[in-house]
């Protein structure tokens, strides 16, 4: 019987990611889902949505952070809310 798949890695946040400090990491309630918030040198802000992807899990045994979208903001405090509502947190 195979193992099953593990949850999802919190232990490795990325500081980086192409080439743009990451400012902030959220991860969703259930942790299956994470936005990382990056800065460019120009200022400009990036919200990434990773989701964990075991579907390699059966025959590779291998999971993942994949990215599944982005948007772009102007602010940390619109990045962060930005963030919270597209992992389905409630802001507090």
């Amino acid at each position: 019987m195979a193992r099953p798949a593990p949850a999802p890695d919190r232990s490795n946040s990325p500081t980086s990611r192409n080439g743009c400090d990451v400012l902030d990491v959220i991860y969703s309630i259930d942790y299956r889902e994470r936005a990382v918030i990056t800065a460019d040198d120009r200022g400009m802000l990036r919200v990434e949505i990773d989701s964990w992807d075991t579907s390699d899990w059966e025959y590779l045994e291998i999971a993942y952070w994949t990215p599944t979208e982005f948007s772009l903001t102007d602010s940390l405090e619109n990045a962060r809310k930005l963030a919270r509502e597209t992992l389905g947190i409630a802001s507090g």
